[in-house]
């Protein structure tokens, strides 16, 4: 994706709130732009940085360390994300781009708190839903575009985290919190979401969710799983109701059409998702999710993690 035309020569400056792995990614995922470049990094909760920042970026382990800034991007740990926007937003001008990484909050209510405190400084602020932007789901997307409705669906998001529970449970919360919006997202981009319900017998590192849509004027159903286990998954299955079977694996970045190979994307797809993603967050995409769609991701995520 090619870079809007500019009157201001100027790059953008970049602030990362947070220096975990998410950081690493959006580092990578600016990296190719010449009308961005990162001016300051701080971890507000005064943790060992795990993302190294370039030779002469500041670093700091508090918000008021932050210069102006143009754009700012909050990767802290999940539970954190509210007050620590909230903050950021008050250090704000009025013409930022903030931008929280999924989810926002585990609460509709809160996620909708934040949203408003921000329109109400003129600030233009976002959630990345990294998955939603994924090359091998939008290309899904355009070749389902068109044919049968889509019958059922059946997602699954599993990290190889059991090893790790105690830090991924501090850092993430839970393996629906973490990836049920990830697959909440990449539905979204395939069918029209319309509730989700929790399974019996979840817990907070397995959880199954059963989810209804509608797809070609015709409702459908099927199933979210994601967990923390000892391997690694990611994979979308769609079937049409004429039988056509479209298997969408998000760590390959493939997309196969009744066993074959339709859709091969970047050898790096981590790498990838968050370039196309703040492509079109910086550039204004149509593919950016609105303030309701937003919202809607956020109802149903808290919808699949009722008991």
């Amino acid at each position: 994706m090619s870079n809007p035309p500019s009157d201001d020569p100027r790059p953008r400056e970049l602030v990362l709130v947070g220096l975990g792995r998410a950081a690493a990614l959006t580092l990578g995922g600016i990296e190719p732009r010449a009308d961005v470049r990162l001016v300051a990094a701080v971890d507000p909760l005064g943790r060992r940085a795990t993302t190294p920042v370039p030779s002469g970026v500041d670093v700091g382990h508090d918000l008021a360390d932050l210069p102006a800034f143009d754009i700012a991007v909050v990767a802290t740990p999940t539970a954190t994300h509210p007050a620590v926007c909230r903050e950021l937003l008050e250090r704000c001008r009025g013409d930022e781009l903030v931008i929280c990484e999924k989810p926002l909050a585990d609460d509709p209510d809160v996620a909708e708190g934040v949203l408003d405190a921000a329109a109400a400084v003129g600030i233009r602020f976002r959630v990345f839903f990294h998955f939603g932007f994924a090359a091998e789901v939008m290309w899904a997307r355009d070749a389902l575009e068109g044919r049968a409705p889509v019958a059922s669906v059946a997602c699954e998001f599993v990290d190889p985290y059991a090893d790790d529970l105690e830090a991924r449970t501090a850092a993430l919360v839970s393996s629906w919190l973490d990836s049920g919006i990830n697959a909440l997202s990449v539905l979204g981009r395939l069918v029209e979401l319309r509730d989700a319900e929790p399974l019996a017998g979840n817990t907070a590192v397995d959880t199954q969710v059963r989810v209804r849509f509608a797809s070609g004027g015709t409702e459908g159903d099927g199933t979210i799983r994601t967990a923390w286990d000892t391997y690694a998954r990611k994979a979308t299955t769609v079937r049409l109701v004429d039988g056509t079977e479209v298997v969408v694996d998000h760590r390959e970045a493939t997309v196969t059409v009744d066993g074959r190979e339709a859709f091969r994307g970047a050898a790096d797809p981590s790498r990838d998702r968050y370039r196309l993603m703040l492509a079109a967050h910086l550039d204004d995409s149509e593919l950016v999710h609105t303030r309701d769609q937003v919202l809607e991701l956020h109802r149903l995520l808290a919808r699949g993690a009722r008991r």
